[in-house]
């Protein structure tokens, strides 16, 4: 359309050739600043709903800016060519069909060896100026031919000014310049900037793939290690950090710990990890004792090439031979694998990374199932932070859809791990499991001193995952429908996070506790009695999340020993309404009628904790005792008769929502 209104010449063609020759040349030197540009326009944007989309646009402008001046003239490059070929009456077919399959050849070889292939090799930098001084020395061939003296020479200097240009800085590339939602200190520093340049981490590998650029940064000591200087590690994917030795060593060691010790039989076991990392989850299960082979699925080369840079953090798993590394996309291997696994740890990147949200949808599940023993047992990393509360339904009702038995575990700060299974998951050997040497240290190392601590970690039962999957997902996200992507990249921008204790209503969580959910009143007293819980002070900030956990569950315990059962108290109503809704605490109904015994019969009452009192005991369906409160208020004078009747009215109605809430779990 753009080629109508001039005549096709030789002269017009080199003028495309050589303009696309500057411009692509202009590019290159502006790349290395474009993730430092995009950071400063989202760090512009409040996290707010509506910015969402205009940040996207703004995006899509951004690049739309830069690549079309290239892109219109590049598709020019065909058609001129073709409009200046010699033909007639007689050749026209010949002719028009040789530029055809040349152009066709030609896109096919250079989308497979120079945007494939050559990335085993080159960085992209080097690429791009591949591509410039072969366009170049095209462009020096077809002037010569046509004896384009002037141009010749322009064009001479040029490719010298192109093979002299420096190398990329990729520090803006290397690190995710893009996650910051607020102003940082190395934002709007002018346009030609690299950002932290005086506090950037120390960069041990980077190099780009046919499908990610990997960067292996050492970090500065953390915590303890300050003393000591011991420098943690991360594993950056296309700048997004994926894994650290230190930060996130309690999530990447219980990922693969917790369905190892559930696994069964008792030795000669398979696992498959997916997404390699750092390679923490996958060395500690390859040093198992019952582990026999432990099969990596990564789709980087990156990232398996940098893995011995981190044996120091894995059991030195990149030399261990039971450890076995395919470079392979997840879905295709279980979609054609006809091996089985007796556990399988999925722990790929976050949903909103492209491609990625295939791995939680219902087709990858049936896959993994499929790979699966009969009695295997798969695990599925989630994360809390930059995440809604919809979006972890999806995940949720995807996976119990495919698995009949589930637990839900708090692995980390913001981090989740779904345990899944067609048999129930019985820990028969977590006791021997939990002792041996690696295990063990590695355990310990994040907090864990007994089992007693890992089964508080435990946060939802089977049925209260599905309840959630049900309650909380509003759009499908499957193969045919892929909605996480979208979703989950809104919920990123929106920096939203979920809390796991908000997620039930206070009826359903009382309920399901009771039902089939892991008792930890019993659990929460043997660890009043360990002397070690690997949690003494200074607590470690490796263990700092598990401390964290241990410790609330042993203060509100003794804090409940400690409450007042004599006295109508509010403090110590809220304290059992909480324990209970948490599944810390069985019912107590001695408690409950120690508070209603001491009700004044002439007094008034103090009504809020009358009223919770009423409300704890219609939760706990004992329903003549809730009346029992209704008719002491009411004849102490704190309530009015009609008030009465209005009491009565609402533990009717909650009778009816509790009632309706065991039905619907019944069907589930």
């Amino acid at each position: 359309m753009s080629l109508y209104r001039k005549p096709i010449t030789l002269p017009r063609l080199f003028k495309e050739m050589i303009f696309l020759l500057v411009y692509l040349t202009f590019v290159y030197l502006l790349l290395p600043f474009w993730p430092y540009w995009v950071h400063n326009i989202r760090v512009s944007l409040a996290s707010t709903p509506g910015n969402h989309l205009i940040f996207l646009s703004l995006v899509t402008l951004f690049f739309a800016f830069f690549s079309l001046p290239f892109l219109i003239p590049l598709g020019r490059l065909l058609p001129v060519g073709y409009s200046l070929m010699s033909k007639d009456r007689e050749n026209y077919g010949t002719i028009c069909g040789h530029i055809y399959f040349s152009n066709a050849l030609g896109t096919l070889l250079g989308s497979l060896f120079i945007g494939h292939y050559l990335l085993y090799w080159l960085d992209v930098d080097q690429i791009f100026k591949i591509i410039l001084i072969f366009f170049s020395i095209t462009t020096l061939l077809f002037l010569r031919s046509e004896d384009e003296r002037k141009k010749l020479i322009a064009v001479f200097f040029f490719l010298i000014f192109i093979v002299l240009m420096p190398r990329w800085e990729r520090y803006n590339h290397q690190v995710g310049l893009y996650r910051e939602q607020v102003p940082t200190r190395y934002s709007f520093k002018g346009l030609f900037h690299i950002a932290d340049t005086e506090n950037r981490f120390n960069i041990l590998y980077f190099d780009d793939g046919p499908n990610t650029s990997v960067t292996v940064a050492e970090m500065p000591p953390m915590g303890e290690d300050i003393a000591t200087k011991t420098k943690s590690m991360a594993l950056f994917v296309n700048g997004k950090s994926d894994s650290n030795t230190f930060a996130d060593l309690s999530t990447i060691t219980l990922l693969g710990s917790i369905p190892y010790f559930y696994a069964q039989p008792d030795s000669h076991l398979t696992a498959a990890v997916i997404g390699l990392g750092t390679g923490v989850t996958a060395g500690m299960l390859g040093a198992a004792h019952d582990i026999d082979k432990v099969t990596v699925l990564e789709i980087s080369s990156n990232v398996l090439e940098a893995a011995p840079l981190f044996d120091h953090f894995t059991d030195a798993m990149s030399k261990n031979s039971k450890v076995e590394f395919i470079e392979s996309d997840a879905f295709r291997y279980f979609a054609k694998t006809a091996k089985k696994f007796d556990l399988i740890v999925s722990e790929p990147s976050n949903p909103w990374v492209m491609g990625v949200e295939n791995l939680f949808t219902p087709q990858f599940y049936q896959k993994a199932k499929s790979a699966l023993t009969l009695q295997g047992v798969f695990m599925q990393w989630t994360h809390l932070y930059s995440m809604n509360s919809e979006v972890l339904g999806s995940i949720l009702k995807n996976i119990s859809a495919e698995f009949k038995y589930l637990q839900l575990y708090a692995i980390g700060t913001g981090d989740v791990g779904i345990l899944a299974s067609m048999e129930p998951l019985k820990a028969t050997h977590l006791e021997k499991r939990f002792k041996e040497e690696v295990i063990r240290k590695r355990q310990y190392s994040v907090g864990l001193a007994t089992v007693q601590q890992l089964n508080s970690l435990q946060m939802f039962s089977g049925k209260e995952i599905r309840w959630l999957g049900s309650q909380l997902a509003r759009r499908t996200h499957d193969l045919n429908t892929p909605t996480l992507a979208y979703d989950s990249s809104r919920a990123f921008f929106l920096d939203t996070k979920v809390n796991l204790d908000e997620l039930l209503k206070p009826e359903v969580a009382r309920l399901v506790h009771d039902a089939d959910a892991h008792d930890l009143t019993k659990d929460i007293a043997q660890l009043m009695t360990q002397k070690d819980l690997g949690c003494k002070a200074p607590i470690s900030l490796r263990r700092q999340f598990v401390c964290e956990r241990t410790y609330q569950l042993l203060i509100k315990h003794t804090t409940w020993l400690k409450a007042k059962r004599a006295q109508l108290s509010y403090e110590s109503l809220a304290l059992y309404r909480e324990l209970r809704q948490e599944g810390l605490l069985r019912a107590d109904l001695n408690f409950l009628k120690q508070q209603l015994a001491a009700i004044s019969p002439t007094a008034k009452t103090e009504l809020r904790s009358a009223l919770l009192l009423a409300q704890e005991f219609s939760k706990e369906k004992q329903w003549d005792l809730a009346q029992k409160v209704q008719e002491k208020l009411v004849a102490n004078h704190s309530l009015s008769e009609e008030e009465g009747k209005f009491f009565l009215v609402q533990i009717e109605k909650m009778k009816s929502s509790i009632s309706e809430f065991e039905t619907q779990f019944g069907t589930m």
